[in-house]
């Protein structure tokens, strides 16, 4: 077993079905793209910010009391 628990051959036939979709001259810029991409959240991440602090509160984080009636008594 290898990394997360997939081993060599599970990772050979993922490798397999990636050449067979894009082909192997798409496949420099897939994996050229998938790494700006990771590079590029994880630097949004270590930013520090919290994701959207430039955006004007929508109240949606605030807890709302919902109190229901009922003919039930309790």
């Amino acid at each position: 077993m290898g990394f997360s628990g997939i081993g060599f051959w599970e990772l050979l036939l993922i490798l397999v079905v990636v050449l067979l979709l894009f082909g192997s001259k798409r496949l420099p810029g897939i994996a050229s793209d998938l790494g700006s991409a990771i590079r590029d959240f994880r630097r949004s991440v270590s930013s520090g910010g919290p994701a959207g602090a430039d955006e004007a509160p929508s109240g949606r984080d605030q807890p709302q009391d919902f109190h229901t009636q009922s003919d039930r008594p309790t």
